[in-house]
């Protein structure tokens, strides 16, 4: 009875699966009787000259099911523009007369432009035209030793670092017209000797990256204008004499919408505890802070899934393990160069952890316990002292690296079926 049931099934089955492949089939043909190439060809024109981007993908697609031949002559013809777009900027601009020689762009995307007059947009008429695209975003790196109010006329600049022209010749004001730069999202001053950001910067709109090294700006002032930025969420401190460490935590937990927090070279033995107040925090990096403990405020943020700490030597190892293991959304941990010599079993906890970096310590062993933890894909340990691999590395399925550059493991200590996934440099013994 069960054999008549089940050659009974196959046939319905089989007439299931081909009626459903028919169905799609007689779609797809009547889709292609409604998208001829021709109609096609001029929805995607029509898109384009729109400036409809969503509807241009769309047509796009389409065409690259139907008709693959013209789909691939649509996207050669593109490329071919696209690259006569760029030889044209890339030609040299020949301004002699009314040169602000203040300002020296070197990059804006693969543009080689030698200056920036502030009448650039009526000398540099291509670069005008594109500056003008809606759809374009570009980012600019300068050199100058002053900004002129015509930096507005930049309407599509995205993102913008500015350094010092030379040593003697840096920035020590930005105009109030800065703040016409609407979409303006990141920014990077840098060893410039800048006093205060002033309100040009205080009124940008779309600012959410900031980042600032050596420069000479006070803490209450750096502060009082980034708390103006409602739209900030990432921010990068770099080596700043006159910011001392214990205003910056403070004034920093202010800055409520942070997502991305980085601190460098700011000589301090403490991170205080209004680091808890940041409670959108996703990623932290303290980098050469001569740490001995982390607060345990630090585990009340909850949100955070990156965290590095980089040249802390004398950091308490065991009270640390134990604190950062409370982050149980974390899914990215570095800690680099901080004399570390083992990994402890309070790491466990993060169940979530993706990538470990423990790079330039003096760690000898992989406990096995390292393989229990399922999410584990990269783990690096490029310049410790480990000699072996523990037979348990088998056990992690998503493990795909395992980085042991500057180690003094032996290629014969590990074993074949896992040399595709683990990195030696060519000086490692063999």
């Amino acid at each position: 009875m069960k054999k008549i049931y089940f050659l009974t099934i196959i046939p319905i089955f089989i007439f299931l699966v081909s009626n459903s492949f028919a169905e799609e089939k007689s779609i797809d043909i009547n889709e292609k009787i409604l998208y001829s190439k021709v109609k096609l060809k001029q929805k995607i024109n029509e898109a384009l000259e729109k400036k409809n981007y969503k509807d241009y993908n769309f047509y796009l697609q389409k065409m690259k099911k139907y008709y693959k031949n013209e789909y691939e002559l649509i996207l050669k013809e593109k490329n071919i523009a696209r690259e006569k777009t760029i030889q044209e900027k890339n030609k040299k601009t020949e301004l002699k007369d009314n040169k602000d020689t203040s300002i020296q762009i070197y990059n804006i995307d693969k543009s080689n432009i030698d200056s920036f007059p502030k009448n650039i947009l009526e000398y540099n008429l291509d670069l005008a035209k594109a500056l003008e695209e809606p759809e374009r975003e570009y980012n600019l790196v300068i050199k100058v030793s002053k900004i002129p109010k015509e930096i507005k006329n930049l309407k599509n600049i995205y993102q913008l670092t500015i350094h010092p022209k030379t040593k003697n010749e840096s920035i020590k004001i930005i105009p109030e017209e800065f703040s016409e730069l609407k979409k303006l999202n990141t920014l990077g001053i840098m060893d410039n000797n800048l006093k205060e950001l002033g309100k040009g910067i205080e009124k940008l709109e779309s600012l959410k990256n900031f980042y600032i090294k050596n420069n000479s700006i006070s803490t209450k002032s750096l502060f009082n204008s980034l708390s103006k930025i409602k739209t900030l969420e990432s921010l990068s401190i770099n080596s700043d004499n006159k910011l001392f460490t214990k205003e910056i935590f403070e004034k920093t937990s202010k800055l409520t919408n942070l997502k991305y927090l980085s601190l460098s070279s700011l000589k301090t033995s403490k991170i205080e505890k209004e680091i808890s107040l940041l409670k959108k925090l996703e990623q932290l990096s303290l980098v050469n802070f001569d740490l001995e403990k982390i607060p345990l405020e630090i585990t009340k943020l909850k949100n955070l899934k990156k965290i590095g700490f980089y040249g802390s030597k004398n950091i308490n190892q065991i009270d640390f393990y134990q604190k950062i293991s409370y982050l149980e959304n974390l899914e990215w941990l570095t800690i680099s160069t901080c004399n570390f010599t083992k990994i402890d079993e309070s790491i466990k906890k993060l169940k979530k952890l993706k990538t470990l970096n423990l790079f330039g310590n003096n760690i000898e062993k992989i406990p096995d316990f390292i393989f229990e933890m399922d999410n584990l894909e990269v783990v690096n340990l490029q310049i410790n002292k480990i000699k072996s691999l523990p037979d348990k590395i088998k056990d992690l399925k998503k493990l795909r690296k395992i980085i042991l550059i500057g180690n003094p493991i032996k290629k014969e200590n590990i074993p074949l079926n896992l040399r595709d996934i683990v990195v030696l440099s060519e000086s490692i013994k063999k």
